[in-house]
C-alpha cells in the first residue's frame, strides 16, 4: 500500500530534518542498547528511516 502526502516546502524540510536526527540519534542508541533484541529493533528503525530518506533524493519521476 502506498500513500501520498502533499506537503509544503517547509513541512517537506522540516519532515526531512526530523527523519535526519532520528537517524543520528539512533547512531547513539544502537550503540549504547542492551539486549541485543533492543539493538535489532532499532537497527530496523533505523533501516526504515533510511529508506524514506532514500525516497527523498530520488527523482519525482522514479516514485
Amino acid at each position: 500500500m502506498e500513500h501520498t502526502l502533499n506537503l509544503t516546502d517547509a513541512e517537506f524540510a522540516l519532515f526531512k530534518d526530523l527523519l535526519e536526527q532520528e537517524r543520528k540519534d539512533l547512531v547513539t542508541a544502537i550503540h549504547h542498547a542492551r539486549p541485543s533484541s533492543v539493538r535489532e529493533e532499532l537497527r530496523e528503525r533505523q533501516q526504515m528511516i533510511l529508506q524514506l530518506l532514500d525516497k527523498f533524493h530520488e527523482p519525482a519521476d522514479r516514485r
